[in-house]
């Protein structure tokens, strides 16, 4: 496409050079540029994009977008704009055939629930693709991402994949980095599903205020409505927020009696939960293949989505869901064991995991925080691991650049004094150990690392897959299916 037809409906605040310059590609990355690449410079938090345009230049980039004034080549185009993050969505989906704008977009933003509400939702949506923690999923096809949200020149050229591959419905888990960062500029966003917000992310956001603000800014993308739970004291906030939109659809959830959809009772029996909502002031019963109250609040939100959209009759879908990957997944095992794998990594999701368990064995727990959390999560990780676990292992998780010993000091401080725990470094090791304590009928629980499948460190990744590593366990024991 042409550089004038790219950039006609796109603010800047100068070009000069040839916009008759036909383009494939933007990227930020020099290292990926060719001469069909627009290479758009961002002054980022630890790197100045400005410093590679000269690399970019040499490797054949007959165009280049930027925030400041720069030495300008002969033969080479220049964008001028005031904002590169927000100018690098943009331009990539006017490029891409605005490919947003021919499906519908689901964004889900919260804490904690938005992969398992998308996988729901995945399930009950005819061609429906995914985009999220665990990559990019669409029909048979599975595609791992680097972040949860895609940079935003990434995310239209996936937009753009899914669409020809006939996607009618991409359902996105948002995250505040994308929403603070722009990396969703140029996305057409139809819905929005608020789940909740606790304490995460408090390095890049420094308060709750900040993270909420980032979080809010979907809803306000969201041009037909948004699904949102008011049990959360900022969800009430952000329903209350909304009320005065025009033409925007909102559909309130939760175990408030003032929701839309308000769960009046469950039981949980076997893997099974037998729940009475009241919907939209009519009670109806319903049994979901999950066994926990917060995958009800995940039921509630996909359903939230069925109600806004006319589409009740969807839900019957739900009955067919068999979970997550790496979110409250079971790996089968000889050894009368229940092994669960999931995502927990803040105070408030490990709450909910280990306050859901019900059994006469034993709740033994293998978990870390990643070094870049505050010390405050570390601490208050260890006070729910404390409270609700018989015993403890205290692992490696991300350590990036704290020390391991460090992390554990943070995460004892959170310790009752009676609280039985075991510091192994090593998480192969910390796994093994888990498997030689229990017993049959115990639950022991793997929480953080989920579907991911490096280790940071300070400066370098090493290669770990959790279910891999507990099978390779298991295999040792003779202990797997």
């Amino acid at each position: 496409m042409k550089i004038k037809e790219i950039i006609k409906n796109i603010p800047y605040i100068s070009f000069v050079g040839d916009d008759e310059i036909s383009l494939d590609a933007i990227t930020e990355d020099s290292r990926k540029v060719n001469n069909k690449t627009a290479f758009c410079a961002i002054k980022g938090f630890t790197v100045d994009g400005h410093h590679f345009i000269e690399e970019a230049i040499e490797k054949g980039s007959p165009c280049i977008i930027h925030e400041k004034p720069v030495e300008q080549r002969e033969k080479v185009a220049y964008l001028h704009v005031k904002d590169g993050r927000k100018t690098l969505g943009e331009f990539a989906a006017s490029l891409y055939g605005n490919p947003s704008r021919h499906f519908q977009l689901i964004g889900i933003t919260g804490t904690n629930g938005k992969t398992t509400i998308s996988y729901m939702l995945k399930e009950i949506i005819a061609k429906g693709a995914v985009i999220g923690t665990n990559g990019v999923l669409f029909q048979d096809q599975k595609i791992p991402l680097a972040h949860t949200t895609p940079s935003g020149d990434e995310l239209q050229k996936i937009f753009k994949k899914l669409l020809n591959q006939g996607a009618s419905t991409v359902i996105m888990e948002v995250s505040s980095h994308a929403l603070a960062l722009d990396r969703v500029e140029g996305s057409d966003f139809d819905w929005g599903i608020f789940t909740n917000l606790t304490m995460e992310h408090m390095d890049f956001h420094k308060t709750m205020e900040n993270y909420y603000e980032a979080k809010k800014k979907l809803f306000y993308r969201a041009k037909t409505g948004g699904v949102i739970n008011i049990d959360d004291p900022y969800g009430r906030r952000l329903y209350q927020e909304l009320q005065g939109r025009e033409n925007y659809k909102m559909i309130s959830y939760g175990f408030s009696k003032d929701a839309d959809i308000c769960a009046l009772h469950y039981k949980i029996q076997g893997n099974k939960m037998d729940a009475l909502l009241s919907i939209c002031g009519h009670e109806k019963k319903f049994n979901f293949p999950i066994m926990t109250k917060y995958n009800l609040y995940n039921m509630m939100a996909a359903m939230g989505y069925c109600l806004g959209t006319n589409q009740w009759s969807l839900t019957k879908n739900l009955k067919n869901f068999s979970g997550a990957a790496g979110r409250f997944e079971q790996v089968d095992n000889t050894l009368g064991l229940h092994l669960i794998i999931d995502f927990a990594h803040t105070p408030d999701a490990l709450e909910n995991l280990l306050s859901s368990i019900e059994t006469n064995g034993k709740i033994l727990l293998v978990f870390g925080v990643a070094g870049d959390r505050t010390r405050e999560i570390k601490e208050k990780m260890g006070e729910v691991a404390s409270k609700y676990a018989d015993e403890i292992i205290i692992t490696t998780d991300d350590p990036k650049k704290a020390k391991f010993q460090d992390i554990v000091k943070d995460i004892k401080r959170g310790f009752s004094k009676d609280t039985k725990y075991h510091i192994i470094e090593n998480r192969k090791d910390a796994i093994a150990k888990s498997l030689s304590l229990a017993k049959e009928d115990d639950f022991i629980i793997f929480a953080g690392k989920s579907e991911e499948r490096i280790m940071k460190y300070d400066g370098y990744e090493k290669p770990y897959h959790e279910k891999e590593t507990i099978k390779k366990e298991l295999e040792k024991l003779n202990g797997l299916k």
